[in-house]
């Protein structure tokens, strides 16, 4: 194989597959796949400076996608025909290691966690404008008040010039 390809939606003959051809961070691209070998690949998201982990189609015509950025999540509802960017999703320093949603839902979850929240689970409905993620559930620890500590993120220049962050 020259390339991973992940596959995320179709709509009759035109795939759209997450892939690091020729892009290591990976990106989307879409092809019509009747051409056979003639098969001409367009970037719908091109390769970004933060690593793309994954990739979902939502609410019909759109894209969730999930980057790492400076070791932190990032999440974007993009367009799934162009790529466009239509939001970015409010978080703090943290992970999101669990989402659910399908191009036939109009309403996405996602849980998020960070070194003082243990889990929470917000919902989105991709119809109701403005878009505001929703706890819909969260993990409670007796006895611990993550208002009592901060989480800041900063940037470290190592020996050899390279900056990196730390927690």
């Amino acid at each position: 194989f020259d390339a991973q390809y992940e596959y995320i939606s179709n709509d009759g003959p035109i795939f759209t597959f997450k892939t690091n051809l020729t892009a290591p961070r990976y990106r989307l691209i879409r092809a019509d796949l009747t051409q056979g070998e003639a098969v001409q690949w367009t970037d719908v998201v091109p390769e970004a400076a933060d690593v793309l982990e994954w990739a979902a189609a939502v609410n019909g015509t759109q894209l969730v996608l999930a980057y790492l950025r400076d070791v932190k999540s990032v999440l974007e509802l993009r367009e799934l025909e162009s790529g466009k960017e239509i939001l970015t999703f409010p978080l703090d320093v943290g992970h999101v290691p669990a989402f659910s949603g399908r191009r036939r839902d109009n309403a996405i979850f996602y849980k998020f966690t960070s070194f003082l929240e243990p889990g929470t689970i917000y919902r989105v409905d991709l119809t109701a404008l403005p878009l505001t993620p929703i706890v819909f559930r969260t993990t409670v620890i007796t006895g611990f008040d993550p208002s009592r500590f901060a989480t800041a993120q900063v940037f470290v220049t190592s020996k050899d010039g390279t900056s990196f962050p730390m927690y």
